[in-house]
């Protein structure tokens, strides 16, 4: 009876080990790989954002960016990108921009010299782009 007993548990954990093994089921992952360039000397504005990885929900992340009168926010997105909201507001919390992102283009705005934050609300999904915060002042 032991023997019957050990045997039928030992067939019951190789088919429960060969099903997962086997099974063409795809295992997303729930992390952002985000590597940044910052400004000269500075430990906290950012100039250049990468970000590529995979979602299960939805997130927001922020950064500090050298912001000037005249800014353009250059954003290249790959195609199976989903979506996001980018957001930016002043030293004092005032909203200068926010739109909905769904392909890549480049954004102008005016705004008083200094620092801001840039805001990105990512939706679940698959996320490959890169933000550049006034590259050709640079």
């Amino acid at each position: 009876m032991r023997k019957v007993l050990i045997g039928t548990l030992l067939i019951v954990i190789l088919v429960f080990i060969g099903a997962n093994a086997f099974s063409d089921s795809e295992y997303k992952s729930d992390g952002l790989n985000i590597n940044n360039t910052y400004v000269d000397g500075s430990t906290e504005l950012v100039t250049d954002i990468s970000v590529s990885g995979n979602l299960l929900q939805n997130k927001k992340i922020q950064f500090k960016v050298p912001l000037e009168e005249n800014n353009v926010v250059s954003l290249k997105k790959e195609d199976n990108t989903s979506d996001m909201t980018l957001k930016i507001t002043s030293e004092d919390g005032d909203m200068i921009f926010s739109e909905t992102i769904i392909d890549s283009h480049d954004f102008s705005f005016e705004a008083a010299a200094g620092e801001g934050e840039l805001e990105l609300e990512l939706s679940n999904g698959d996320h490959e782009f890169v933000i550049m915060i006034n590259e050709e002042k640079q």
